[in-house]
């Protein structure tokens, strides 16, 4: 503004001069013209940087936001987990579960059932092998019988025999491919399945079993009723019980059978004669004794007694029992009648009273 109004005055005084000089000043008015211009210059060049200050002004005050195109965020791509080629899964066992109790020399099966986890077929030129521990007889490598594919199961079985020492035996066992890599269970894939028996004693005649083909009498009668009563005080009675109690309150996980004489006289007796048996040399009666649970004046007398042919009734051996709370285990060698027909005879005698007298047999039996 202030520039326009410089120029305004200027103008003025050019006419003015202009007017007093007249036409005979030239030289004047060539300086006042060139004066003008001058100024008229240097008022547009002003304008001009002015204009040039108010937009750079304008332009560091109201910045222009420059657009980035937002860049998209690569999520790691989740790869399914490898299966490796060969990898077995248990599912249960078929027979013999572990610990299962067979007698020495018998012949048994064990049997799995398995999963194919892996990601390979197993064809029949997979086998099951013996890797350690005990093979029982078994043979160490049988052919798959079939084709088993990723996902489906199968059956195995091994035919054995119980060692013929007691005790507790195991083995294990793997698959194997046709490159023979051996592999098994377990989240490596590397582990053996197995089986594991307790050998015993084969039991070679159990009374429990067939206590009703013995003939059974007391002193009161010549025949009792099998299975009797526990009703049956005034003749006697005898039954079996599969879970009985010991005197100490316990539960027995083996079959008893219960034997009482009458309840009457203090010398009743209760007898029972089993069909002859054909002994072995290395035979051994074996039996745990006691009096019925909660019988506190049980007082009695057991017999194991014997007959060959018609001969005379013998005593191998007998014990005394009273209500104590707790349970005897008895133990007789029949070497000495190995090769005869052997006639065995189970006797429980009242002895001193005949109150509460109810004797129990757990499991006797003749083991080899």
């Amino acid at each position: 503004m202030h520039i326009l109004l410089s120029l305004t005055a200027l103008f003025l005084v050019m006419v003015t001069i202009s007017a007093c000089t007249g036409r005979n000043e030239p030289a004047v008015q060539d300086q006042v013209a060139t004066y003008a211009a001058q100024t008229l210059q240097a008022f547009q060049a002003e304008q001009t940087l002015s204009a040039i200050e108010a937009q750079a002004t304008q332009m560091a005050a109201n910045p222009t936001a420059t657009a980035v195109p937002p860049t998209a965020t690569t999520q790691p791509t989740e790869e399914p987990p490898q299966v490796d080629c060969n990898m077995a899964e248990f599912v249960k066992d078929l027979s013999l579960a572990d610990g299962t109790t067979v007698s020495t020399g018998e012949a048994i099966t064990k049997g799995w059932r398995l999963k194919n986890v892996g990601s390979c077929t197993w064809t029949t030129s997979y086998d099951l092998v013996f890797v350690e521990g005990k093979t029982m007889g078994a043979a160490t490598r049988i052919g798959l019988t079939e084709s088993v594919k990723p996902g489906e199961t199968v059956d195995l079985y091994v035919l054995m025999e119980a060692p013929t020492t007691m005790g507790f035996y195991q083995g294990f066992w793997m698959l194997e491919d046709a490159s023979g890599n051996r592999f098994g269970i377990g989240d490596d894939g590397e582990g053996p399945f197995w089986v594991k028996i307790n050998v015993a004693p084969k039991v070679v005649y159990n009374f429990v079993d067939e206590y009703c083909k013995a003939e059974w009498s007391s002193s009161n009668t010549d025949t009792l009723p099998c299975p009797g009563t526990e009703n049956d005080n005034q003749t006697g009675f005898v039954y079996r019980v599969n879970t009985p109690t010991r005197e100490n309150g316990t539960y027995e996980n083996e079959a008893a059978i219960f034997t009482s004489p009458d309840h009457i006289s203090d010398g009743g007796e209760i007898v029972g004669v089993y069909p002859p048996f054909e002994v072995q040399d290395g035979d051994v009666f074996k039996a745990v004794i006691g009096c019925m649970n909660g019988f506190d004046k049980c007082n009695l007398r057991f017999e194991l007694r014997y007959q060959i042919g018609d001969g005379t009734v013998k005593t191998l051996a007998y014990w005394y029992e009273v209500y104590e709370g707790k349970m005897n285990s008895v133990v007789v060698d029949l070497s000495d009648l190995a090769g005869e027909e052997v006639t065995f005879i189970l006797r429980v005698r009242n002895h001193v009273t005949a109150a509460e007298n109810v004797g129990m047999w757990i499991q006797p039996r003749i083991i080899r």
